[in-house]
């Protein structure tokens, strides 16, 4: 009995063994074209970049995908169709989660990418450039941003942040994570609140986890961007009907720093001047001394 009670428990050690590194081991899929990237997104994986790739059509994304892009860049084609509206060159919706590491977005018609409603969008070491409409839009969906930078896109607009009708009637509410940091040129509009008329936007959601910078809010319907000291990184245009909620507060802009006075080294008329009496005092006792002595 208690030889086959052993045997059963080296049997399950061995089989927990050689289960743990198949499990902790994530699949990873090496791709260099669009048609291998696109058979490796019809399954969960961990997909790695090893060229350029040139996309002629937008992907949605409705799974769990992780892109490393290692550095590469991903671009829309000259001939980039579609046969919906959609022509970003990627889109999270309906549950999928699509977190791109180290990769550059180019070239899009519309956005590099889009966060639909359902659809989760992680950017994580991404530089977005020259993409018509903007780099990303928050449509209903929810972006994390943990690091990103714009470069020059359409409208000069890094996030725009909307809820279309068609999202809205799903009773979507875009939100946007920040785990980290956003770098952009002097004149991106890093936020840019859609004011079009398919727009139909009452609700932002924020969620602030990063000791870099956090999103803020103004009365009057802006969204800010401020950093780890409270200065004023950039102000979105304003939506009075936008009602801001989550883990975020009100901007209150630091307080002006009064300027240093400078020393005033002249002296004040009244005041005395120890230094110059005591000389005086010094000269006139040597002056004396020298009358004695001829005396």
């Amino acid at each position: 009995m208690k030889t086959t009670l052993k045997m059963v428990i080296f049997s399950l050690i061995a089989t927990v063994l050689f289960l743990v590194p198949n499990v902790c081991k994530a699949d990873v899929t090496t791709v260099a074209d669009e048609d291998s990237l696109k058979e490796a997104l019809a399954n969960n994986a961990v997909i790695s970049l090893e060229d350029d790739i040139t996309l002629t059509g937008p992907i949605e994304i409705t799974n769990s995908i992780t892109i490393n892009g290692n550095g590469h860049t991903i671009k829309g084609a000259e001939g980039f169709t579609s046969t919906t509206a959609n022509k970003s060159l990627f889109t999270a919706s309906n549950g999928g989660s699509l977190t791109l590491t180290n990769v550059k977005l180019a070239n899009s018609p519309k956005y590099g990418v889009q966060a639909y409603v359902g659809g989760t969008v992680t950017l994580n070491g991404v530089t977005i450039s020259n993409c018509a409409y903007g780099a990303v839009l928050v449509n209903g969906g929810t972006l994390d941003v943990k690091s990103v930078t714009f470069g020059s896109n359409g409208n000069n607009t890094g996030i725009e942040v909307s809820t279309s009708k068609g999202a809205a009637g799903q009773n979507a509410v875009p939100k946007i994570i920040m785990d980290g940091e956003i770098k952009a040129g002097d004149d991106c509009n890093i936020f840019y609140l859609a004011t079009d008329e398919n727009d139909a936007t009452t609700k932002v959601q924020i969620e602030n986890n990063s000791s870099e910078q956090k999103i803020l809010f103004t009365e009057d319907g802006s969204i800010v961007l401020a950093d780890s000291e409270n200065n004023l990184v950039f102000k979105s245009n304003a939506k009075d009907t936008l009602q801001v909620i989550g883990e975020t507060e009100v901007y209150t802009p630091n307080a002006p720093k009064a300027e240093a006075k400078e020393k005033d080294s002249t002296p004040k008329t009244g005041s005395v001047n120890y230094v110059a009496i005591t000389l005086s005092i010094m000269a006139i006792a040597g002056s004396a001394v020298l009358v004695m002595k001829k005396l």
